[in-house]
């Protein structure tokens, strides 16, 4: 939440006001908590447009 549209996003990282990582929105309408310490790969196989990355079930708890 931002008052000026300039600070609303970032390119570069996932902003929230929770502490230690943002709520995400899935496809499936599911929310999952995405923890700031989340690794870069699994963040990326999650924001990625074709979803053909492979992860391990347990990289997304």
């Amino acid at each position: 939440n931002a008052l000026e549209p300039e600070e609303a996003w970032s390119e570069e990282e996932i902003i929230s006001d929770h502490p230690g990582g943002a709520n995400g929105l899935y496809c499936d309408n599911a929310v999952k908590f995405m923890a700031d310490s989340m690794e870069l790969r699994v963040l990326l196989a999650i924001c990625s447009r074709n979803g053909r990355e492979g992860l391990e079930e347990q990289a997304l708890e």
